[in-house]
């Protein structure tokens, strides 16, 4: 079994900003917003681990991802929480006018 996740954004701003790319250009990509109880499934589960690891984003959506990440040196890390993100990329979908598909 391979190693955990490798593909988590770290910053609110950069993800909004990353999808706000992706509307631009026309991509299609799908997002995992992540907790810890899911990272450590994908530990046992090598298909939902390459889910994970082929989205387009995969966030931290949990204090303890954060805590982790600050303890490794992730300085900049903050919680990504998925319901704020979804009204964001709903904003984002309808200031571009493009459609936003859950």
């Amino acid at each position: 079994m391979s190693s955990a996740l490798v593909s988590m954004r770290l910053i609110w701003s950069d993800a909004a900003a990353v999808i706000e790319g992706w509307i631009g250009q026309s991509k299609r990509h799908y997002i995992c917003v992540r907790d810890v109880h899911g990272v450590m499934e994908c530990q046992k589960d090598e298909n939902l681990k390459h889910i994970h690891n082929s989205s387009g984003l995969t966030v931290p959506d949990g204090m303890p991802l954060v805590w982790i990440g600050r303890l490794n040196g992730l300085k900049d890390i903050s919680r990504v929480y998925g319901p704020d993100l979804m009204l964001e990329v709903c904003r984002i979908s309808l200031q571009k006018g493009t459609r936003c598909i859950h």
